[in-house]
């Protein structure tokens, strides 16, 4: 995003900046892709407000071009918007680093590989504290907390299933699905004016041999009179990289632990870009949003914290929370998301 030199003498203001701290924008509801498409101006932020400070623009082409026109590009914005010294940003090119891509690729994805390390890396940045976190602290409604989970927990190689809930005059069916856990909506189940009801739930599954089962349970559906409160957490990984939750684990100990209280519920969703194999994909967001609960409830359990409930779930390549379309799509739906409701 663009702005005139004019207009930076109002961006502290208008992003939650100030001289003092600069990252007061985590306090703030920005949506992750205001902050991407806002880092040059938060870049130029702080490097004009912290006496000493250094950032390398490194660029890379894989077509083989000369790159340093991008970062020549980038250190103009820079320094004719923001007033940044040029010695501040010295520029290097060479294969970008790390590289989306890998010799396993698909061929039909590849294109969207040579796409993503056509780029600037905005590194080495001095002092350390010049490319502090921007995070993200979204308050919104507990969307999740108002939905009925429900989890297939046989030993049976479960191909499909489906459930119908019926009870207070209402019949509705929900899948088939796949995965062996869902949030079901019971939007309509009770009646505006009802506090709660007697349902009961119908189980069909089919096992991957062919074979037929069912399970009958009832419940109780309880309308919530408050609404939940929840803040969304984000970690974000490079393409293939190794380790990428562990690399997060002081986040996750020191900032997202301490802002959860006794009683909260946390959901943790796994994301991947659409590059390579579902299955892959869908393994792979699974493993990490599961080492994510771990850590947390290590974290907690170090902390005292009990009586929180948390779930993980892999979504693989479906339901994104980006658009795929884009590098920067790309780049943020590599991801694990952490819900605390309370």
């Amino acid at each position: 995003m663009s702005l005139s030199q004019s207009e930076t003498a109002d961006f502290a203001t208008s992003t939650g900046l100030t001289a003092e701290d600069v990252a007061n924008v985590e306090e703030r509801p920005i949506i992750q892709k205001d902050i991407y498409y806002n880092l040059l101006n938060i870049m130029g932020y702080r490097l004009k407000n912290t006496p000493g400070s250094s950032m390398e623009l490194y660029a890379s082409d894989p077509d083989g071009k000369d790159p340093r026109p991008y970062a020549e590009d980038v250190k103009k914005y820079l320094v004719e918007t923001w007033g940044v010294n040029p010695d501040q940003l010295p520029i290097a090119t060479g294969d970008a680093t790390p590289k989306s891509g890998t010799p396993r690729t698909p061929a039909d994805d590849v294109p969207f590989t040579v796409e993503e390390n056509r780029r600037v890396h905005l590194r080495k940045m001095t002092p350390d504290k010049l490319g502090h976190r921007v995070a993200i602290a979204v308050k919104r409604e507990a969307e999740e907390d108002h939905q009925i989970y429900t989890e297939i927990t046989t030993n049976e190689n479960i191909a499909s299933w489906q459930a119908t809930i019926t009870g207070n005059g209402q019949k509705r069916s929900f899948g088939p699905y796949t995965e062996r856990s869902v949030y079901m909506d019971p939007t309509g189940l009770l009646s505006t004016s009802q506090p709660s009801g007697q349902f009961s739930m119908e189980v069909v599954a089919r096992t991957a041999d062919g074979r037929t089962l069912s399970d009958v349970e009832n419940f109780t559906l309880v309308r919530t009179q408050s609404e939940g409160i929840s803040t969304r957490f984000r970690l974000n990984f490079e393409y293939a990289e190794e380790d990428p939750v562990g690399r997060s684990k002081e986040y996750l100990v020191k900032e997202v632990a301490p802002s959860i209280k006794s009683g909260a519920k946390v959901y943790i969703y796994g994301h991947t870009d659409k590059l390579g194999k579902d299955n892959v994909n869908l393994d792979l967001s699974s493993s990490r949003a599961n080492e994510t609960k771990q850590m947390l409830q290590d974290a907690l359990s170090a902390r005292g914290i009990t009586n929180v409930k948390i779930i993980a779930k892999g979504m693989g390549e479906n339901e994104p929370p980006f658009s795929n379309d884009l590098p920067e799509g790309r780049m943020y739906n590599r991801t694990v998301i952490v819900d605390v409701i309370q």
